[in-house]
């Protein structure tokens, strides 16, 4: 077997054929040897082509410098690529350094935590971010020297293990994941990394000094930023959610210097697995649809063989805020899916739900199905159920249960259950329609974002003013309320950032946070004055990043002299429309004296919306924001944007 899997942004190809990749989890050091063949052959007739496993450091170096594959079933990584090849089934390897997984050290090997406490993470403060227990406790320090030392070696050793069973070897390893979930370890635990040898806090050639350098210039431009007064780069201290005082302009650096961290992270590892003569694609999953921009510089930095995909889970325990897929999960599954296609991704779902860990809330047949349909709908072009099937720890080695059983479609025992019928079901519909493996989905408006604003909303600036809105709220908005009053209607959105390329066919909605970058002003600008139609809400920007005084966007639409309307249980009127409930963040603001108004406050009969052009395209200024509960927002929009 060799097969060649490639991509582009419209989908995968599997020997230059479109080709839908439907993955399985299943780990060979749980589940059975004496199983692997049978179990495999169900994923086949569940429509799988492929199937990831981890391979855990944490049970092949259980003594430092002592390297075991093949000694044992649950050891035997050799034995397993061999039958995956002889069922048909392409492999993606997961070697980590981090699997979580529900494994003791989140994977990593017990001894390297107990004997080197150096390499754990640490809050600004210099606590560890890790807890006791036997996950929590392995919070490394992704980029410490010393960690890196030892995972090198590690990824040495596993690389001679599957180096034949490359696919340009004629085996089936078609992809290799590096790491797993990045970032998860340390912001589950309440903290960015701020280990001081990984930083070098304190040196001006240390990774915090250096990237403040590359990125401001000079100390006295730095200064200007953040209203201080250092001497130096090498002053400026890392800052956590705890920090007394905090500088959110520095909160906001730092939070970007960490996902610098993460790229330089996932690189390095890449960069071992080449040294090693692997020749694979490489891909990695954020840990969920709101943690897809932390990996922005990572795509921007490893190019075009490099996948990213994301985790999509509805519920993994009772205290989840949902028990089965609702609009909620859908709007999030479509956002995900835009921001990786936002980043050239073909959007891959690493981990697809196929059961629990938690035995509540049971998952029903139905709602996986109605999960991985939505999915579809949505633009998911892979995906990789977790778990297709288990088996028993290795002892010592679980932190949740001997039987790693996770209610899978194939029990730990080999038992069908009924959700089987539904990854079958799925499978099916998916060959049945190949149309789906390279289209897009089709939309009529676009939803604007800027990248700084979907992340790091504990670090984003106070507002100076009590009706400012942060980046945070217009995320808030745009992501949630705009997404599902355009999902309820008959104008199906795209979420885009307004630093990527912007369709002048297609009107673009954007919640303005008080506070935006000049470029990003800029852009929107050029965006009317090209043909464009721009829904502005509730106000333009009045200061820059920095919180500079900055308004090229309202001077280059002629809105000026915003001020908030004071009301109570308010709503708005719009001749041919009727009344909207439910409205916030109301302003008034001076237009142009040919604005045409469309929307009036019902109470004042203040003008609170209107329309009028700007060079070759139009502006839609619309007063206030909403929180979507009524379809009368759905049709609001859609009168606006049609």
């Amino acid at each position: 077997m060799s097969k060649q899997l490639t991509w582009d942004n419209k989908g995968f190809y599997v020997d230059g054929e479109p080709t839908y990749i439907m993955s399985g989890e299943f780990h060979y050091f749980r589940v059975p040897r004496q199983d692997w063949a049978a179990r495999m052959r169900l994923l086949r007739e569940a429509g799988g082509n492929m199937l990831a496993t981890y391979v855990p450091w944490l049970i092949h170096e259980p003594q430092e410098g002592q390297f075991v594959f093949g000694d044992c079933p649950s050891r035997d990584l050799q034995a397993f690529l061999e039958t995956a090849a002889q069922e048909g089934l392409m492999v993606l390897v997961r070697p980590g350094p981090y699997q979580y997984s529900e494994l003791a050290y989140a994977g990593l090997p017990g001894w390297l935590v107990q004997r080197y406490p150096q390499v754990l993470a640490m809050d600004e403060t210099g606590e560890r971010i890790c807890r006791s227990g036997p996950s929590e406790a392995a919070c490394v320090s992704y980029l410490h020297p010393l960690f890196l030392q030892k995972a090198r070696r590690y990824y040495a050793a596993f690389c001679d293990v599957i180096r034949p069973y490359l696919a340009s070897n004629g085996g089936p390893v078609v992809m290799t994941q590096v790491d797993n979930e990045c970032s998860g370890v340390h912001l589950w635990n309440g903290s960015f990394d701020c280990n001081p040898d990984t930083i070098g806090l304190g040196r001006e050639d240390g990774r915090w000094a250096t990237w403040l350098h590359r990125k401001y210039g000079t100390v006295t431009a730095m200064n200007e930023a953040y209203r201080a007064s250092y001497t130096a780069f090498s002053e400026v201290p890392p800052v956590g959610r705890t920090t007394p005082g905090l500088n959110r302009v520095i909160g906001r650096d730092y939070g970007d210097f960490y996902a610098s961290m993460i790229a330089e992270y996932l690189h390095t590892l890449t960069g071992w697995l080449r040294e090693e003569r692997i020749d694979t694609p490489v891909c990695h999953n954020s840990p969920n649809p709101g943690t897809n921009s932390l990996f922005l510089e990572t795509t921007q930095a490893m190019g075009d063989q490099f996948l990213l995909g994301s985790d999509h889970y509805y519920a993994l325990s009772p205290t989840w805020p949902q028990n089965n897929p609702t609009p909620q999960y859908a709007a999030a599954v479509l956002y995900s899916m835009d921001l990786l296609h936002a980043m050239k991704m073909p959007p891959m779902i690493m981990e697809l739900p196929a059961g629990n860990l938690s035995d509540s809330p049971p998952m029903l047949p139905n709602d996986l199905l109605a999960a991985y349909m939505t999915n579809a709908a949505m633009g998911m072009k892979g995906s990789n159920y977790y778990i297709f099937t288990g088996g028993p720890n290795i002892p010592g080695t679980g932190t949740t249960d001997d039987i790693y059983d996770y209610h899978a479609p194939i029990g730990a025992f080999g038992e069908i259950r009924e959700s089987y019928q539904s990854v079958k079901a799925f499978g099916a519909f998916m060959q049945q329609h190949g149309w789906l493996q390279t289209a897009m989905r089709s939309t009529q408006v676009q939803l604007g974002f800027d990248w700084k604003d979907t992340r790091l909303w504990d670090y984003q600036p106070v507002p100076e003013r009590p009706d400012a809105i942060t980046g945070a709220e217009a995320w808030r908005r745009t992501s949630f309320d705009l997404l599902m009053a355009m999902m309820s209607g008959s104008m199906p959105p795209a979420v885009v950032p307004i630093s990527g390329e912007l369709d002048v066919a297609k009107p673009l909605v954007m919640v303005c946070p008080d506070r935006m970058r000049h470029e990003n002003q800029q852009r929107l600008a050029a965006f009317v004055n090209n043909g464009g139609k721009l829904l502005l809400m509730p106000k333009p920007p009045v200061q820059d990043e920095y919180g500079r005084a900055d308004t090229i966007l309202a001077d280059a639409l002629g809105i000026s002299k915003t001020a908030p309307l004071s009301m109570r249980g308010t709503h708005a009127r719009l001749p041919g429309l009727g009344h909207v409930y439910g409205i916030k963040d109301v302003c008034t603001a001076e237009i142009p004296q040919a604005a045409q108004p469309l929307c009036f406050d019902a109470q004042t009969d203040t003008v609170i919306g209107a329309q009028w052009a700007v060079g070759q395209g139009q502006v839609i200024w619309l007063g206030f924001t909403f929180e979507y509960r009524h379809f009368a927002h759905a049709a609001l929009m859609e009168y606006l944007c049609g």
